[in-house]
């Protein structure tokens, strides 16, 4: 039976997050199957060049929105993932704009994941949702301007967030064609286990 609540203070998730790609990137050149670009490292083939069943925690924090095929990205983290072990996701479930348009501050081929689409694609791998919270609030990045720092810095705005994203009363469409319909939860994180 998964817990009822998954709670990880910040620290905590920063190590998770500090030593996962800590040990991805050295695996990674360790196995030499990395080509280094100006934006970093990436597999070319998309599979990962680790043994089946070798992690007990995969975080995946904003990154499956820049992958071309996240479908077999979460196929890979379920084949490498133990059985029984977590795997941390968050990503936007939004559409990010026209992608006919050249979109200011985004790639070209950045989208959000259509949140029905990445409920289809977890299971596909795999794995299951143990927790699964709507966030990132389409007006809660404005607080910054009142706060003066990140509002996800602030234990109050993050709380606001996670009422106003938990309300049934939000469009839930993937891409607004009204300015009314971009109120709604932009984001959603993901805490999964492994079958």
């Amino acid at each position: 039976m998964p817990p009822d609540r998954f709670e990880l203070s910040t620290a905590d998730i920063a190590i998770i997050v500090v030593a996962t790609l800590f040990v991805v990137i050295v695996g990674l050149l360790a196995a030499r199957k990395v080509e280094r670009t100006t934006e970093g490292y990436f597999l070319a083939s998309g599979t990962m060049p680790f043994p089946d069943e070798n992690f007990d925690l995969v975080t995946c924090l904003g990154v499956l929105h820049h992958v071309p095929n996240v479908s077999k990205l979460l196929r890979e983290i379920g084949r490498v993932l133990k059985p029984s072990g977590y795997v941390i996701v968050s990503d936007p479930i939004i559409s990010m704009g026209d992608w006919t348009k050249p979109r200011r501050g985004l790639t070209k081929n950045e989208r959000g994941i259509p949140i029905a689409l990445f409920r289809d694609f977890i299971h596909s791998a795999g794995l299951y949702v143990v927790r699964e919270h709507l966030h990132s609030f389409a007006l809660t990045s404005r607080w910054s301007y009142v706060v003066r720092q990140s509002p996800f810095n602030v234990k109050w705005i993050v709380k606001l967030d996670s009422l106003l994203c938990s309300l049934p009363i939000w469009f839930r469409c993937y891409h607004p064609r009204l300015a009314i319909q971009k109120l709604r939860a932009t984001a959603v994180f993901f805490v999964l286990k492994k079958s």
